[in-house]
């Protein structure tokens, strides 16, 4: 399904949750942290990105983008 392989920037339902991720951890989808952070979110389990809320997978993925 393209909704697996498909950029998060492009599946609907992704893209909101991605936008909102940005919007919440405060970072420019232009910025250094914001690349990185959509980078991680392109690779992030898309089934776990499907059931999860935005609520949980925002402190997840910046936690993740920390660690680097």
């Amino acid at each position: 399904s393209a909704a697996y392989t498909e950029s998060v920037r492009r599946v609907p339902v992704v893209r909101r949750k991605v936008e909102e991720v940005l919007e919440r951890a405060g970072f420019s989808p232009n910025s250094h942290d914001g690349r990185d952070l959509l980078q991680i979110l392109e690779t992030y389990p898309r089934d776990e990105m499907f059931q999860t809320s935005v609520e949980e997978l925002e402190p997840i993925v910046t936690s993740v983008l920390y660690l680097q």
